[in-house]
């Protein structure tokens, strides 16, 4: 059985829809516990190996989550929606709707170097990537929906908490490897207040 904490302020299902995250009985499970303890419930999507999984499966899951984070690939994979490139804010729209209407409360599609794009069904932002020079864009989609539950788990509002996020992810772009770059709250707030007008 699934085991949370009393008092855990969030739970984050990492690599939804793959193992060990593929078994629709066994997330639910851990998904309810999560929110029977009062706890904010994130995930951030794989597409799935080895077995056909689609939304539909989840579906007793997608209705607990409170945060999801597929990335363009993710999401024309799960809605079915193929865009053209560019994509536009009408195919991030299509692509979000999958997830709304299984349940899902707020949706934040990585955009790569576009930035990210967010609904909760009644309202849309986009918050554009900040210009970096490229080192290595491995982890940088992680690192985004990390600085967006850190910002989260410190009550800012979702403008704030996108913002945080992308500026996450231009820090891990900045360096080699998934880890290297990011090394504290301070260190993103203070490329914030660098690139307060970007």
């Amino acid at each position: 059985p699934a085991v949370i904490e009393t008092g855990v302020k969030l739970v984050s299902l990492a690599s939804l829809f793959r193992a060990p995250l593929n078994d629709p009985q066994a997330v639910y499970l851990l998904a309810r516990k999560a929110k029977e303890n009062g706890a904010i419930l994130c995930a951030d999507t794989k597409v799935p190996v080895f077995q056909d999984l689609k939304l539909d499966n989840f579906r007793k899951t997608l209705e607990l989550i409170d945060y999801i984070f597929p990335n363009e690939t993710e999401a024309a994979f799960f809605s079915g929606h193929l865009p053209d490139d560019p994509i536009t804010n009408e195919d991030y729209r299509i692509m979000a709707k999958a997830f709304l209407e299984l349940g899902v409360k707020n949706v934040i599609i990585k955009a790569g170097k576009e930035g990210c794009f967010f609904t909760d069904g009644k309202t849309e932002l986009i918050r554009k990537a900040f210009p970096v020079s490229i080192t290595d864009s491995t982890g940088a989609g992680d690192n985004l929906t990390a600085g967006f539950i850190s910002s989260l788990l410190e009550g800012k509002k979702i403008p704030e908490c996108l913002a945080f996020a992308c500026a996450t992810a231009a820090i891990s772009l900045q360096s080699s490897g998934a880890v290297s770059g990011v090394k504290s709250k301070a260190q993103v707030r203070a490329f914030l207040d660098q690139h307060a007008n970007k």
